[in-house]
């Protein structure tokens, strides 16, 4: 992982905002798990 791009957030004054991504392996009903997480999240 290169994290020299994220000197420039940790050098800079806030505030900022972080994000975590969780991704899991495709499966035949991806869309529609994807689908139910957005909605989840609203």
């Amino acid at each position: 992982m290169q994290l020299a791009e994220l000197r420039k957030i940790y050098d800079a004054e806030g505030p900022y905002a972080t994000v975590y991504l969780e991704t899991q392996e495709a499966s035949e009903d991806a869309a529609k798990q994807i689908e139910l997480r957005w909605n989840s999240l609203k």
